[in-house]
């Protein structure tokens, strides 16, 4: 898998950076789960592709779980079907930043495309996990 985000090339600033968002994460002296987004279609037209994305990417949550999770953090994933609907993308990945306040997003590349549902996620650089990446 792939991170998407707007890098920094500056390592004094970590926080700034994909890298230092998910080590923030990762280094808090907690056992509460985490909670990551998963975007993917399960009906309509691109659930031809990416019903095998959301399948793929629940079988590597339970793998991870099963082995310990994440630093002993337990993965826990935050599911919508944006029913193959470019608007409903963007609605569906700024309700999962906003209102369920993930710190990762699981989904399809093509949603970087301006058209698309990306901006909630480019805007507030929100790291997202891109396992069909070419």
């Amino acid at each position: 898998m792939l991170f998407e985000s707007n890098k920094s090339n500056n390592p004094s600033r970590p926080s700034n950076s994909v890298e230092g968002l998910i080590m923030s994460n990762l280094t808090q002296a907690t056992t509460a789960p985490w909670r990551i987004g998963v975007l993917f279609s399960r009906t309509g037209f691109m659930s031809v592709i990416e019903e095998t994305q959301y399948q793929g990417t629940q079988l590597a949550i339970e793998e991870v779980n099963e082995g310990g999770g994440v630093c002993g953090r337990e993965l826990v994933p935050v599911a919508y079907d944006p029913g193959s609907d470019s608007a409903a993308y963007g609605h569906y990945a700024k309700r999962l930043m906003v209102e369920d306040q993930v710190s990762t997003i699981i989904r399809l590349l093509h949603l970087v495309e301006p058209q698309g549902g990306a901006a909630g996620g480019r805007t507030a650089k929100w790291p997202a996990l891109v396992p069909d990446a070419l």
